[in-house]
């Protein structure tokens, strides 16, 4: 038999619309020979029973969130390692099994899935700075994340907002779907739930077609 992997993707909380759009970013990659097929879902089941079943999976394998470290960090045009640690909850995710491909088990964080032709492809930036998202900052508690292009499709946006200091969120998770109709295609509003305490935010970006990246920036 074909050794096979799975890939630990962002396909969005249990709650998205099915109008929105994942990013699809893959963050993890598990490999073993003669990988067993996911179980299939029962006959008659809904989407929403699909979905459960796929947690289920997600769950049995990354527990109940996913600790996330060592991502690259971008400030201004400066390129370096960020030392915050991410735990992504477990219902953020989505699985996809595939033959084995060496180049994706060494470097999966340069990947995605894609959802509609139900493969994994390398992110298309060639260069650092071509493959993170422009910029990320707060206008008062929201989020616009900016990208370096007017997107081509309907795109998925989806961000974790972690507090650098000892009060706010340390693990808030927002989404959008940037259109391709809007009228701006390159920058994306992630309301806030509620205010965010005063102070420095990392927040962990991913953005169909790009680099998983923090950004740092201060709610005022």
């Amino acid at each position: 038999m074909t050794d096979k992997m799975t890939l630990l993707y962002i396909k969005g909380q249990h709650v998205m619309a099915k109008s929105d759009v994942a990013p699809g970013n893959v963050l993890a990659a598990i490999s073993r020979a003669a990988l067993p097929e996911e179980s299939p879902p029962p006959a008659g089941a809904t989407d929403d029973d699909k979905r459960d079943l796929e947690l289920e999976q997600v769950g049995n394998l990354a527990g109940g969130e996913l600790l996330v470290r060592s991502l690259l960090a971008k400030a201004g045009t400066t390129f370096t390692v960020s030392p915050v640690e991410f735990n992504i909850p477990f219902e953020s995710f989505g699985l996809f099994t595939t033959d084995l491909d060496p180049n994706v088990l060494e470097d999966p964080r340069s990947h995605y899935v894609d959802e509609v032709e139900k493969k994994v492809k390398p992110l298309p930036g060639s260069t650092l700075a071509n493959s993170a998202p422009d910029k990320v900052e707060f206008t008062g508690s929201d989020l616009v994340v900016t990208l370096l292009a007017d997107v081509q499709a309907d795109t998925g946006v989806w961000v974790v907002i972690c507090a650098n200091g000892a009060s706010g969120p340390k693990n808030q998770v927002r989404y959008g779907v940037l259109k391709k109709d809007a009228t701006d295609k390159k920058n994306k509003q992630l309301n806030a739930p509620g205010p965010l305490p005063v102070g420095s935010y990392s927040i962990l970006t991913l953005v169909t077609g790009y680099q998983p990246t923090v950004f740092v920036d201060s709610v005022p």
